[in-house]
């Protein structure tokens, strides 16, 4: 995906990330109110520690995982990591959840945080449009998929008690709305 970024003229494209960002995306990490205390800083010169390569070997051959970057005029400016989960509920219905949502900061207000959150929206789309092709059959005959999606993002720091609620709010208004549909919102 790709959206304009009004204030520099520059493209903000949204890709999956190459092991090449894994510097860009945790100077971003270390970079954020969140991440500051637990995440180090990874200067030009140095290793990235090895505890960081092996998480994103294993995301990026984990299917229910999607590490995305936004890039504007081929630097990194933010990213954040889609994590799809089957739960028990909802007839062992598929979540998705976003984490790790981090803009640079002399970036913020630009529109990045928003073009991401659509971008997750799409890609969970894209999950739901795969899915609802598929159909389970069991002992009562065939029974066909239905997605039904919410995604929830916050301005700035914000209680995660709150996001989740309203992502359950965006996800309860999709089932609403005729389910098999993404719905978001931002919260604060």
């Amino acid at each position: 995906m790709t959206s304009s970024d009004r204030s520099e003229g520059n493209a903000i494209m949204l890709r999956d990330a190459r092991e090449t960002d894994l510097r860009a995306i945790l100077n971003l990490l270390a970079d954020d109110p969140l991440g500051k205390h637990r995440e180090p800083a990874v200067p030009e010169n140095a290793g990235i520690p090895s505890e960081y390569e092996a998480a994103f070997e294993a995301i990026a051959t984990d299917h229910r995982n999607q590490l995305v970057v936004a890039e504007i005029g081929g630097r990194i400016v933010g990213c954040f990591q889609l994590i799809f989960i089957r739960g028990l509920t909802h007839r062992g219905g598929v979540w998705a959840t976003i984490a790790g949502v981090r803009v640079a900061q002399a970036m913020r207000g630009r529109g990045i945080g928003k073009a991401m959150m659509q971008d997750a929206i799409a890609r969970s789309n894209e999950l739901r449009e795969r899915l609802r092709a598929t159909s389970f059959t069991d002992i009562v005959g065939s029974m066909p998929v239905t997605v039904s999606i919410g995604v929830a993002h916050g301005l700035r720091p914000v209680d995660a008690g709150a996001l989740s609620r309203a992502a359950d709010r965006c996800l309860y208004d999709a089932k609403r709305a005729g389910r098999d549909q993404a719905i978001g919102a931002v919260v604060g």
